[in-house]
């Protein structure tokens, strides 16, 4: 991750040296997917349903400007959330489960950005890597049936829980990152409208964080679940550049 910083360091300081820098503040909604997997369960079913979520923040850009292309960076607060709908069978577990999930993040996209098309109303395309920090989140269980006892609802396990991030041992991971894609359209040189979309690859749930939709009412051995759930995101964003320095 050093490493990966130190180099980022250096590309950002010599592309700088040569650009048109930009300022702009960005104003969104997301809609975003669980993409869950569970091992250890000779069957399993999860089915999604998006929230609506916000995306706020801050963008520097460095635009060459012989290439109109260049390099934006961006700190962005981002609020995701899903529904969620968990079939889990084995020999020993036959549960329905229905909640979501909304899970609020600082995000830091650094993507290499092109513009192309007349001066006032041009389309821009980009690609690039995004981190996530989580800033907080919460788990609400909607129902909760066990299949083998008779279909008996499970009301107990109905509630709402403050999601606990740390590193791999805690219930839910505190660094999230993925690959992000977007393109659209910039108006005037000064107001963008554009369509995005970022795939997590790193997952937020782990096998501790079962913990909040079973216990105690529910017990379960270590291993019977190892979920992964990642992030698949889809936002519609406004940025209004308020500010253009050229640079020699």
């Amino acid at each position: 991750m050093k490493k990966q910083i130190f180099l980022l360091f250096i590309f950002v300081s010599s592309i700088s040296a040569y650009s048109q820098m930009g300022f702009g503040i960005t104003l969104g909604a997301n809609m975003t997917n669980e993409v869950t997997t569970f091992e250890g369960l000779s069957s399993s079913e999860d089915v999604n349903r998006s929230l609506k979520g916000l995306v706020i923040g801050m963008n520097l850009e460095m635009m060459i400007p012989k290439y109109d292309a260049g390099l934006q960076l961006s700190s962005m607060y981002s609020r995701k959330g899903s529904n969620f709908s968990y079939k889990l069978d084995n020999s020993s577990y036959g549960l329905l489960l229905d909640g979501y999930r909304n899970v609020e993040y600082l995000e830091v996209p650094v993507v290499v950005k092109w513009r192309f098309g007349p001066r006032d109303f041009k389309a821009y395309v980009l690609a690039g890597y995004f981190w996530g920090f989580a800033l907080g989140g919460t788990v609400d269980i909607e129902s909760a049936i066990d299949e083998l006892n008779g279909s008996v609802s499970l009301p107990e396990l109905e509630k709402s829980s403050k999601m606990e991030f740390g590193d791999e041992y805690s219930k839910y991971n505190f660094i999230d990152h993925g690959y992000t894609v977007g393109a659209g359209i910039n108006v005037l040189q000064t107001i963008e409208l554009g369509i995005y979309y970022a795939y997590s690859l790193k997952s937020l749930t782990n096998e501790d964080s079962m913990e909040d939709l079973l216990k105690p009412t529910y017990s379960y051995n270590e291993g019977d679940f190892n979920n992964m759930t990642r992030h698949s995101t889809v936002s519609v964003r406004l940025t209004y550049i308020i500010s253009k320095n050229k640079r020699r």
